[in-house]
């Protein structure tokens, strides 16, 4: 009761002045990362490197796969360098080596004719004046042709290089001078013996060889110091003789004449010569 007959009391308000209001300014609202946002940022990273990667992967799996194709392609489709097909190499033992190689060829040497230059000429009958059938024979380019010795021409002759004379004549049957056949003996003109052998001459062909190193006389006539000759069968009935002779008075090489009259005997041809032997001879 006591509270209601005390006198009211109340609280004054104070005056509010009115507050000039300045526009505010709204800075920027930082927004703090969160933890989802740099996980983002790092797995993106990431992802980039992961490319990166991938790509020097590639190119160096496409660079390595070219040389392996080229490599491939080099030892596969290359033309091959000889059509020879060459065999697998293997071990061979050396015993059998030798065996298996081939013989060593040497080089074809060019054929060289040992007559070039040389002419050839035929065999004089004494009785026709004509050529003896099927019987020639060669002579150096530097000797004259053979001319016969004496009318009757029972022989030909003509000088070497050397100044000896060489001489050839038919015997035997239908010619002047009798057949080598029959006698042991051969002798000049004037009886004188001469040193006789029997010899086979290239080809098989049998001869019988004189020599004599005196003073004697040809049937020709010449005198002669020195002389070598051959009897050889033409066929069953004919022989031919071939000498050369350092001719009386006259300066000669008789052996260098004596190595190219062995050469002018080995071109002798006969086309009609049986193989029967020699066995005698008369007088030259």
């Amino acid at each position: 009761m006591d509270e209601v007959n005390q006198p009211l009391q109340y609280e004054e308000t104070p005056v509010i002045e009115p507050v000039t209001q300045e526009p505010l300014t709204t800075s920027p609202e930082v927004i703090p990362s969160s933890p989802q946002s740099r996980r983002t940022h790092s797995s993106l990273g990431s992802t980039v490197v992961m490319i990166f990667f991938f790509i020097i992967l590639f190119a160096l799996g496409v660079g390595l796969s070219v040389m392996l194709r080229q490599y491939f392609a080099s030892r596969t489709e290359a033309p091959p360098q000889s059509t020879t097909t060459k065999p697998t190499p293997t071990r061979v033992p050396s015993s059998d080596i030798n065996a298996l190689q081939p013989p060593v060829r040497s080089p074809t040497a060019a054929i060289v004719d040992p007559y070039a230059g040389w002419k050839t000429y035929q065999v004089i009958s004494g009785v026709t004046k004509q050529p003896v059938p099927g019987v020639s024979f060669k002579l150096p380019s530097e000797s004259l042709a053979p001319i016969c010795d004496g009318v009757q021409c029972a022989s030909q002759g003509t000088y070497l290089s050397n100044g000896s004379r060489f001489t050839v004549a038919a015997r035997g049957k239908g010619q002047l001078l009798a057949d080598a056949r029959g006698n042991v003996l051969v002798t000049d003109w004037s009886g004188k013996s001469f040193t006789t052998k029997a010899v086979t001459l290239a080809g098989g062909r049998k001869a019988l060889e004189y020599s004599g190193l005196f003073s004697g006389t040809t049937v020709g006539g010449y005198t002669f110091s020195q002389m070598r000759g051959l009897m050889m069968e033409i066929d069953e009935v004919e022989t031919l003789e071939m000498n050369h002779f350092t001719p009386s008075g006259v300066s000669a090489e008789f052996a260098k004449d004596d190595v190219l009259f062995d050469k002018i005997v080995a071109s002798l041809a006969v086309a009609r010569f049986p193989q029967t032997t020699l066995t005698a001879s008369p007088t030259p």
